[in-house]
């Protein structure tokens, strides 16, 4: 064996090695050329050519190794019948190479095993450190699939509390009473567009609001604004929002009713509701007003 193929891989050892009973073949041939050995010469080179081809061709280590180690046993059994083919006195040059040869071969057949040996024993480290990382991932999986279940089921439960809270506000009981004293006349606007159905009935729902009287301009201070609490106070008509509870109003002079506006608690006006023709109420005069109030 040569010092350069002593610091070489695992693969390319096994392989130094089949070429150099490769070189010891030849070398027996050239004493012995009878048909026989010839044969089982050729037999035994291509038996460790394919060991060489094989140890090169595999990608997996272990792989290698197996079929290398079957190919250098059936090459040794080869050299054996050469090794008794040559057992005559009169060959002792050929019986000596062919030891030689046998010897070259179960070097290879030993540095293949030391081999599969070590490499076996690193796939099995390095299976168990896999084996543990499996198991961690597995682990903290389980653990995020329970924390997501739990965190689905909150939700699900705030969905259902918001759901229950939206109904309870709109199914709140009506109550219509007098406003909050204003601290200065409001102005009204004959608003052109209210809000969408679905949005003011959604904002009425969630808090009282003020219900102003109004010549068309201003808010007519002998007609006591009311304030109109409860989700069930008002229910759709078609495209527009109803107030369904009725309103009862008695002013102090003669007014003319020219429509309604409404106002949010923090005194901004959000829809407008014009009557189809002015209203006129006179002075003593107890007026119920029911379903008019159209925004």
């Amino acid at each position: 064996m040569s010092d350069e193929s002593a610091g070489a891989g695992p693969n390319e050892d096994v392989g130094v090695v089949a070429v150099d009973a490769v070189t010891g073949l030849d070398a027996l041939l050239a004493l012995d050329p009878k048909p026989e050995t010839v044969l089982i010469a050729f037999d035994l080179a291509g038996v460790l050519v394919a060991a060489h081809a094989e140890s090169e061709r595999q990608a997996d280590l272990i792989s290698g190794f197996q079929a290398m180690r079957g190919h250098l046993v059936t090459g040794m059994q080869a050299l054996g019948l050469l090794a008794a083919e040559a057992d005559a006195p009169e060959n002792a040059d050929l019986a000596d190479l062919a030891l030689l040869t046998l010897g070259n071969a179960a070097e290879a057949v030993k540095r293949c095993e030391a081999d599969f040996t070590e490499v076996s024993r690193q796939r099995e480290t390095l299976q168990g450190r896999v084996d543990g990382l499996e198991k961690a991932a597995a682990g903290h999986d389980a653990a995020l699939t329970a924390e997501t279940q739990r965190a689905n089921a909150l939700q699900g439960e705030v969905t259902e509390l918001k759901a229950e809270l939206g109904r309870a506000k709109k199914t709140a009981a009506a109550k219509v009473v007098p406003a909050p004293k204003a601290h200065k006349l409001r102005d009204t606007a004959q608003m052109t567009e209210n809000p969408k159905p679905e949005d003011l009935l959604e904002r009425l729902a969630v808090a009282p609001h003020i219900l102003v009287f109004s010549d068309g301009e201003r808010e007519i201070v002998a007609l006591e604004a009311v304030q109109i609490e409860g989700g069930a106070a008002w229910m759709r008509r078609g495209g527009r929002v109803l107030l369904r509870e009725p309103v009862r109003v008695k002013p102090n002079v003669n007014v003319e009713l020219a429509g309604f506006a409404l106002f949010d608690r923090k005194g901004k006006q959000i829809a407008w509701s014009a009557l189809a023709q002015p209203l006129r109420i006179a002075a003593g005069q107890d007026v119920k007003l029911d379903g008019q109030a159209l925004f």
